[in-house]
């Protein structure tokens, strides 16, 4: 078989690597690039799997912020900030579509915890109003 995109010889090969579906697809890439690339991949892998942590039920107490919008200027994915001012990005699910209308407000935040390096993840299973009032008109609710 003949790389086309060899224009000058030993400069590149074909590979032929098998897809999800069992069928073998064919590809032209550059020797060098190929090495670089699987080094990188396998470098950045390793640093991925070395960052991430086991998932961790959590309840947190915060305010929902927007995180990042869309073209169209609609909120596209939240976060929860804690009063400790630690950041918690929502991950999407049924809960988390919910939560859109708590926007600005305070609430307690039950879920799963991820965390890829600085960044703290968290797939929402439930939440509630935060009534919480310094003055101690409304009672603290216990959270771990």
């Amino acid at each position: 078989m003949r790389c086309a995109a060899a224009g000058q010889a030993g400069m590149a090969e074909p590979l032929i690597a098998a897809t999800g579906k069992g069928l073998p697809a064919v590809a032209c890439r550059l020797q060098k690039s190929f090495r670089t690339v699987t080094e990188f991949n396998q470098t950045e892998q390793y640093q991925i799997s070395s960052q991430m942590k086991k998932k961790k039920k959590i309840t947190i107490r915060g305010i929902v912020i927007p995180e990042t919008w869309n073209d169209a200027g609609e909120i596209s994915t939240l976060s929860i900030v804690t009063y400790t001012e630690k950041k918690y990005l929502v991950v999407e699910n049924k809960e988390a579509k919910k939560l859109k209308g708590f926007l600005r407000k305070k609430v307690i935040a039950e879920g799963m915890m991820t965390e890829n390096g600085e960044q703290k993840n968290i797939v929402i299973e439930r939440f509630e109003r935060d009534e919480f009032k310094p003055d101690g008109s409304a009672q603290q609710p216990a959270v771990k």
